[in-house]
């Protein structure tokens, strides 16, 4: 829970009616627990009194801390609805295959969101390497491109053919229905076909097969129309006409991105709270590194998000049942229906990863101003305050400081979030690191009633802080154990050997005896080899300790509970 200083209980409510928008700013240093306070935030959200149904929660992550949160959130559901939590770690290779042109069921064409979205992405996929912008002329170009291309596909003649044994499900969906074999039949009206039929599902599916690729794009560069209108147009850093140049940094794209080039083939299904670890693929040293760490920060955006920016205002943009034969603009309306009962928070984690490059800055500021009106909170967290956007910082309705680190960083913090004297000498003076007793938080809030500020101490349960501890050691032991006996059982077990949720003090321990045995231990990187052993020996421990080994059925059903029986069981004893 979130106290004064004097111990006093404080309430804080998320996504609350007395804000008019919802955009949440988390900054700290290295070490003062802007991971943890993250997934509490969320957890608080799931817990939220007034919702009868899991709200929708997507986080865009490098490394696995929001990991822990999700596996608490499947570990309180019944197996049949465990699906609603999703944790995945992507690759950038065809299993986890993601074509940003996919659109919703039905739509030969994108709406205007996911169109203003393509624009952005292709823009920065053509950006060089060494330069934060897009060569003159590169959003006009794909502007043309991805419409051109769209309308191609979406024609007469043009429509991709459908393929027998490309999916065995669509195989054998048709001939559950007893549709005849038919000469011709394209991708788009099996789409028709199994939508009208209600098979919503087994439709997006084949819709995969139907909607333009990476590749298609490479190819219509080269296309006459496509030329007659840009091939005079020039990139001076090269020389090559705008088309060839496109063909060219599309064509390297698609070849270094494997992920992009394909059908779809990652699919977060009906998952609500989703975490997509980008650790795998969000690596490299200089210009070509940082290029491929926004490629897949906005590709994620897109994944988590797509489903979040529809609003009735899109339903104009959806043609009625008279153009392909089914009301498709009537599933939207009940899906968007639907979304709009319910919260919606997207959560971008490492900030400072994308710092610097426009087009990504731009997809996220443009996710703050279009959050309001979808009812979307954006979530962001860096340990730099610069890495925040001037626009992100006027638009904030809550701001978290969790330190400044040096003394040399508070003046560009205080400055930054334009802190009142009084909270500007808190920073300097009464912060203080997680540890047993919490971690202190400047809390700024914008609501109807003018600005709020405040300094509040933050402290969670022992379960909840062993499931997103990401400390180093703690989280090395941790998931050792997991891997051996499963992430409930190892919370389980570390709780009880551990109720402060850290093994400093044990692995001080161990280092002290180290050093007395004449074995040079370095006191700021604990040796594998120590934690190796302390985890060998807990695992031995927990074989032989009667309460470690979990509940074998559901803790408890998420819908239908209270929040505090259900914080009881997720967090334990608060401490």
């Amino acid at each position: 829970p979130l106290r004064t200083r004097d111990g006093r209980l404080f309430h804080y409510e998320p996504y609350s009616a007395r804000q008019t928008s919802w955009v949440t700013l988390i900054f700290g240093p290295m070490g003062t627990g802007k991971s943890v306070w993250m997934n509490y935030c969320n957890l608080s959200l799931i817990l939220k009194s007034d919702l009868s149904e899991l709200p929708y929660i997507s986080i865009i992550d490098v490394g696995p801390s929001s990991r822990g949160l999700v596996s608490l959130v499947k570990a309180a559901l019944p197996p049949e609805r465990r699906h609603l939590a999703m944790y995945a770690r992507l690759t950038n290779s065809t299993d986890c295959a993601i074509n940003v042109f996919d659109t919703p069921l039905g739509l030969r064409k994108p709406l205007s969101v996911h169109m203003a979205f393509l624009v952005n992405f292709l823009s920065l996929l053509a950006t060089p390497d060494d330069s934060a912008s897009p060569v003159e002329g590169t959003e006009g170009f794909v502007s043309m491109l991805v419409t051109h291309v769209y309308d191609t596909l979406a024609s007469f003649g043009n429509r991709k053919p459908y393929e027998p044994r490309v999916s065995e499900r669509i195989d054998r969906a048709l001939k559950d229905l007893d549709v005849p074999d038919k000469p011709g039949r394209t991708w788009w009206e099996v789409v028709d076909l199994l939508a009208e039929r209600g098979m919503t599902r087994d439709a997006l599916l084949a819709q995969r097969y139907a909607v333009p690729t990476l590749g298609d794009l490479v190819e219509a560069c080269r296309d006459e129309t496509i030329m007659a209108t840009f091939g005079a147009n020039r990139v001076a850093q090269t020389q090559e006409d705008l088309p060839s140049y496109m063909f060219r940094r599309l064509r390297d794209a698609m070849n270094r991105y494997k992920i992009l080039g394909a059908v779809t083939r990652f699919d977060l299904g009906d998952a609500r709270i989703v975490s997509l670890d980008l650790d795998e693929v969000a690596r490299g040293a200089g210009g070509t590194g940082k290029r491929a760490v926004a490629t897949m920060y906005m590709l994620a955006y897109q994944v988590l998000t797509s489903r979040f920016f529809l609003t009735v205002d899109h339903l104009r943009e959806i043609p009625d049942a008279h153009a392909f034969g089914v009301d498709y603009r009537a599933h939207h309306a009940a899906r968007i229906d639907g979304l709009a009962r319910l919260p919606k928070r997207l959560c971008i984690d490492e900030k400072h990863r994308v710092r610097g490059i426009r087009v990504v800055e731009e997809q996220m500021d443009m996710a703050i101003r279009e959050g309001r009106k979808a009812k979307v909170e954006i979530v962001q967290a860096s340990q730099i305050a610069e890495d925040f956007s001037e626009d992100s910082i006027k638009l904030a309705t809550s701001i978290f400081i969790l330190g400044a680190g040096t003394k040399a960083n508070i003046r560009p913090v205080v400055e930054r979030f334009q802190l009142s004297d009084a909270m500007a000498y808190h920073l300097e003076h009464n912060m203080r690191k997680p540890g047993r007793e919490g971690a202190t938080i400047l809390c700024l809030t914008q609501t109807d009633a003018g600005a709020l500020e405040h300094i509040l101490v933050s402290s969670q349960g022992p379960t909840f802080l062993w499931a997103t501890n990401t400390n180093r050691d703690d989280a090395y032991v941790r998931d050792r154990l997991a891997r051996s006996i499963g992430d409930q059982a190892a919370r389980h077990f570390l709780v009880k050997r551990f109720p402060s949720a850290t093994l400093e003090e044990e692995i001080a321990r161990r280092k002290r005896a180290l050093g007395e045995s004449g074995i040079d231990s370095d006191e700021l990187d604990t040796p594998t080899s120590l934690l190796d052993g302390l985890a060998d020996e807990l695992l031995a421990d927990y074989k032989l300790y009667s309460g470690a080994r979990p509940e074998t059925e559901t803790v408890a059903r998420l819908v239908g509970r209270s929040s505090a029986a259900l914080s009881e069981d997720i967090q334990g004893t608060p401490s």
